[in-house]
């Protein structure tokens, strides 16, 4: 088989004194050993091994000395360390989108609902490949945007989801021919058509210098694509005072807590309407 499809690797015993950075070509390694050997760091390209789920480096002094204690613990916390570092390149990060789906990025299980267009519910996944599902050019789901849009300030900020955005769309044009072009424009109008609706539905979300900063990313879209998105900046701005969106309450108390009968439940015993509190309340930690 190819080396790129191997799922297991031994090189232990080899008086190897350093292990290359194409070691993260093997995304589909799932075992590695590189015990008793020489290796004293591990390339920041060991963050690409998103299936490795055993590392054996026995024998080995100090390769794991320039990671923080915590990161040290196994070979996720260990690939985690990797990849945060892999996020600081806009150009590396870039390549997260499209990474293999595995259990380590992505998790999903099966949809008894026929009209679902996305088959799968997502329970959860890195942000790179949330963003990827959310702006694919194959398929889509209003349902899942919808709960994105509004869950999402929970795992991420306003600001770095404003730029992974700008990273989806900019890296789309990187594509100047072959089939991909067509794809990729696609993404590109998904990335603009969420923005639009993210600026629409969440206008709250829009302070003062995220609205700064995506009035100069839709000066660089091309007329044509930027029409929809250009009119919801301009509606954002109408309505934005010195530095948020205000949004307007009726003078009303807010509503009783639900509480549960018993002090263990599961989730689905909770009302329906103390779940809309808690999710109101979690909302207006993060305005």
């Amino acid at each position: 088989c190819e080396m790129g499809q191997l799922k297991t690797l031994n090189l232990s015993h080899n008086s190897i004194s350093v292990l290359p950075g194409e070691i993260g070509k093997l995304v589909h390694l799932k075992t590695l050993d590189i015990s008793y050997n020489q290796i004293s760091r591990l390339p920041e390209t060991f963050g690409w091994l998103i299936n490795l789920n055993s590392f054996e480096h026995i024998g080995n002094d100090k390769i794991l000395d320039n990671l923080p204690e915590k990161s040290r613990k196994n070979v996720h916390s260990i690939r985690l360390y990797f990849r945060n570092i892999i996020r600081k390149d806009p150009e590396l990060r870039a390549l997260m989108f499209d990474e293999i789906e595995c259990k380590n990025n992505i998790r999903k299980k099966k949809s008894n609902r026929k009209a679902d267009e996305v088959q799968n519910l997502v329970l959860g996944g890195t942000i790179e490949k949330l963003l990827q599902l959310l702006t694919h050019e194959s398929y889509s789901s209003l349902n899942y945007s919808r709960c994105f849009l509004l869950l999402y300030q929970s795992f991420c900020s306003s600001e770095e989801l404003l730029n992974l955005f700008i990273l989806r769309y900019t890296n789309s044009l990187k594509e100047t021919e072959g089939k991909n072009v067509a794809r990729q424009k696609i993404v590109r109008i998904r990335v603009l058509n969420t923005m639009t609706k993210w600026m629409e539905s969440h206008p709250h979300h829009f302070y003062k210098e995220l609205v700064r900063q995506s009035s100069a990313f839709i000066e660089t879209i091309p007329d044509k694509e930027g029409k929809k998105l250009r009119k919801a900046l301009q509606r954002l701005n109408e309505g934005t005072s010195s530095s948020r969106s205000q949004i307007k309450m009726k003078n009303m108390p807010p509503p009783k807590p639900i509480l549960p009968s018993a002090s263990s439940f599961p989730i689905t015993s909770i009302d329906p309407k103390e779940l809309a509190r808690q999710v109101s309340l979690m909302e207006r930690m993060y305005q």
